[in-house]
């Protein structure tokens, strides 16, 4: 019998069970369970208010559920609702993109990119830039790195959010409507 290999697209990359979510006295999730594949891509889609943007948040520690079980490669990192590791751990291998970006805005594109890569990977600056660079070219905003985001479009801005998420490289990667503020060719 061949023994599985973390990574593998035939393992369980992110498994959720029983994920119930309270926002005061209204019930946002309600006992959400998902099982996802490395290299598999899950839509979630629903109403405005259903509850997929708290669940990703949820997913990646930035806002914790009221109860439910969570694990990523097979190692549980959040129990009855609770992390088991520090948020900080989590988030380097589960990694959102907003839907308002969030990116800093006294800071340039560049910089928005190469920060995490510094200050949580631990790359030097200069590994940083070529990352963030190869990053940027794959989007297409490569001649925006030295803008501020107040001068970016609302497309420019948001690839350059998903450029500060992919050179991470996470192991999950959460969009939460990646797709809106960009035209049908960038899509």
């Amino acid at each position: 019998m061949a023994e599985a290999t973390i990574g593998k697209h035939n393992l369980e990359r992110l498994n959720v069970h029983d994920l119930t979510c309270s926002n005061g006295h209204s019930l946002v999730l309600n006992q959400f369970s998902l099982a996802v594949k490395g290299g598999e891509t899950v839509a979630i889609i629903g109403r405005s208010g259903a509850g997929k943007s708290t669940l990703l948040r949820c997913l990646s520690t930035l806002q914790q559920p009221t109860s439910g079980n969570a694990s990523l490669d097979g190692f549980q990192y959040m129990k009855d609702g609770q992390p088991l590791i520090p948020d900080w751990q989590i988030r380097k291998q589960i990694v959102m993109v907003f839907q308002n970006y969030n990116l800093f805005a006294n800071m340039t594109a560049m910089r928005n990119i190469t920060l995490a890569l510094e200050k949580v990977m631990g790359l030097a600056r200069e590994a940083a830039v070529v990352k963030a660079r190869q990053a940027a070219e794959k989007l297409g905003i490569d001649q925006i790195l030295e803008r501020y985001p107040d001068s970016l479009s609302g497309g420019q801005a948001q690839r350059l959010a998903l450029a500060r998420a992919m050179v991470l490289e996470p192991k999950v990667l959460l969009l939460d409507e990646i797709t809106s503020g960009l035209d049908p060719e960038t899509i």
